[in-house]
């Protein structure tokens, strides 16, 4: 089984306008900036909440600006959810952990590159 988990950013855990469950839901959204497609029922099981729960807190969430419902030009019966923060982070501290982030990836990257290399090094070693 793949363990799930949520990334929140704590200015939108401890925005006083969110409540716990709101933040957890904008950070999933958040997750997709290309749009999120995931159906209420996928999102209430992510959740562990109910499909109509979903429902009325994105309707909220949208009356307040946070979340944006467009319509998939693809296919009419699909709506794409986009995250909009009222506040995006901005400043020294946001920088330095996108930039822990990307340092974090790259060298990870260069681990499975090694890990590759040395496993097909020692399968073609005859």
């Amino acid at each position: 089984m793949v363990e799930q988990y949520i990334k929140v950013y704590e200015w939108i855990l401890t925005h006083p306008e969110l409540s716990r469950f709101e933040a957890l839901l904008v950070s999933e959204i958040m997750r997709w900036p290309a749009g999120c497609y995931k159906s209420a029922q996928s999102l209430a099981d992510l959740l562990q909440s109910n499909k109509r729960h979903i429902q009325r807190t994105i309707k909220s969430l949208r009356k307040r600006g946070w979340v944006t419902i467009l319509p998939d030009t693809s296919n009419k019966h699909l709506r794409i959810l986009y995250a909009t923060p009222k506040e995006p982070p901005v400043g020294p501290l946001f920088e330095y952990v996108q930039k822990a982030e990307s340092a974090r990836a790259e060298k990870c990257q260069k681990e499975v590159k090694a890990l590759i290399k040395e496993t097909a090094d020692g399968l073609f070693a005859g």
